[in-house]
């Protein structure tokens, strides 16, 4: 399909043309943003649970922007409601439903992030561009969860 065919499929008649070009990834090549934003939408539908789904943004399989386009400009009406599905599960200890759920210690991640930006060499320049390109926001105070997480795994595994 091209950018100025419309999509007539069931789940998505009449829908607008995708703008490629506008998907959120550095490239400015139509069919690499056209293959990037298939295979990240694949890779959320393809997720049973918000954990799995979690452990693609902390791997940096996909980002929020991107999830947030293809909501907007990808998944049909039925895609939609899966995601949402998906998003609303929760998945508990199986060994021991009575444990209590890990307590994630924010500051301790922030601390982590800094330690790993100083054993780079990067500067608080450095790591705010790299927010921006790939999250599309400038302080770490602005990153979801899963982004915090994700972040902080790039800088540790770099």
């Amino acid at each position: 399909m091209t950018e100025t065919e419309v999509d007539l499929s069931p789940d998505n008649s009449p829908a607008t043309p995708v703008d490629w070009l506008s998907y959120p990834y550095q490239s400015r090549d139509r069919f690499t943003l056209e293959n990037r934003a298939n295979k990240v939408k694949d890779r959320v539908i393809g997720c049973g649970t918000n954990n799995e789904l979690i452990s693609l943004y902390a791997d940096g399989k996909v980002s929020e922007v991107e999830i947030n386009w293809i909501k907007a400009n990808l998944l049909s009406d039925s895609e939609l409601s899966q995601l949402a599905v998906i998003e609303g599960t929760r998945q508990g200890n199986l060994f021991c439903q009575e444990q209590e759920p890990e307590v994630i210690d924010w500051e301790d991640i922030k601390e982590e992030i800094d330690v790993s930006m100083q054993r780079l060499g990067w500067s608080e320049r450095q790591g705010k561009d790299y927010l921006i390109k790939r999250y599309g926001k400038s302080s770490r105070l602005h990153l979801t969860d899963a982004e915090l997480i994700e972040f902080n795994n790039f800088l540790k595994n770099k």
